[in-house]
This record gives structure tokens, sequence and C-alpha cells, in this order.
């Protein structure tokens, strides 16, 4: 990996070095900047491990497939420490074969500007498998919504270009730093 994330990114530190350790290890295994990681938590749960909407739970806000792929009850999710919640993110992106598809479509994610990578990772939220937004992406083209469905309002319509304008805005209120 190119850079492992210090504190920054609306991390919370509170004496928990065990986060950071998460989202570099995370990070590492999927090829992308930690800080991109921890944004989109921010934006999903504001750091609420027991943040609940819908059927979507937890940090990243993950649907009921991954607790079940944990063999973990819903409630034993949202238990999770937030370490153990980031690095079931891991397990989430895998599921989704998250490097695969990115392959599949030329896009390198570590050479994209810090706010795509957390676009592209927001559009993964909503449209795992969706393969419109990622061969627009692919050609450069970040017009293409990743989901027709009403998202978070603060995300514009849900194409990378929108939201990589929201995440440009949330890192330069809360720029990472890098060990």
């Amino acid at each position: 990996m190119g850079k492992a994330l210090k504190s920054g990114a609306s991390v919370p530190m509170k004496d928990r070095p065990d986060i950071l350790v998460a989202l570099n290890g995370v990070a590492d295994s999927q090829g992308v900047d930690p800080a991109a990681i921890a944004a989109i938590i921010h934006t999903e749960s504001v750091w609420d491990s027991k943040n609940v909407t819908g059927s979507y739970i937890g940090l990243t806000q993950v649907g009921p497939e991954l607790p079940r792929k944990l063999k973990l009850t819903r409630k034993e999710f949202l238990n999770l420490s937030t370490a153990k919640q980031i690095e079931a993110y891991d397990t989430w992106l895998e599921l989704y074969k998250f490097k695969k598809q990115m392959k599949d479509h030329d896009i390198k994610v570590l050479v994209l500007p810090l706010a795509r990578q957390a676009a592209l990772l927001q559009a993964m939220q909503f449209a795992p498998n969706a393969k419109k937004w990622k061969s627009a992406l692919s050609k450069g083209d970040l017009t293409v919504r990743s989901t027709p469905s009403r998202q978070a309002k603060v995300l514009g319509d849900t194409s990378i270009g929108d939201m990589e304008g929201y995440y440009a805005g949330f890192f330069k209120k809360r720029p990472p730093v890098y060990a």
C-alpha cells in the first residue's frame, strides 16, 4: 500500500489505534486509500457502529448479507467493535468482488484522486453489482448515476462526479494525515 493513515479524515482516535490498524488493513487488502474508507464511514454513520437505517446496519450501513456471511445475527454484528466492523467491511468488499470488478473495468483505484476513491466506494455501497457506472468511470465519464433510487441528498445524483464533489469538500474540512 502507498500510504498508512495516521489520523484525520474524521477518524475518532480516543486511544483507539485498533481503528487505524483496521482501516489500513482493509485499504491494503482492497487497494484503496484508507482515508476513503474513513470518509464513507463518516458519511454512512458518523462513526456510530450501532447505526440502523431500515435493513442497513453498522458503520458502513451494510445489508443483511454481511452478518449472514459472517454467521452473526444482526444484534451480534451491531455489537462488534468499531475495528471489527471495519474489518468486516473487507469481507463485504470481497463478497461483491470489489478488486475483481475494478480489474475487469480497468479501474486503477489507487491512482484516482482521494475524493474519487471515496465516491467509488460510495457507489459500491449503493450498487455493488451495477456495471453501467463502472464502465462509464473506466472511460472517464463521471456523470452516470450509480443508482436511480433517491439516496442521501448531500451526495447529489449518485454519479461519481457529484459524489466526488461532496468528498472533495469533506477532505478539505477533514484532511487525512499519513504516516
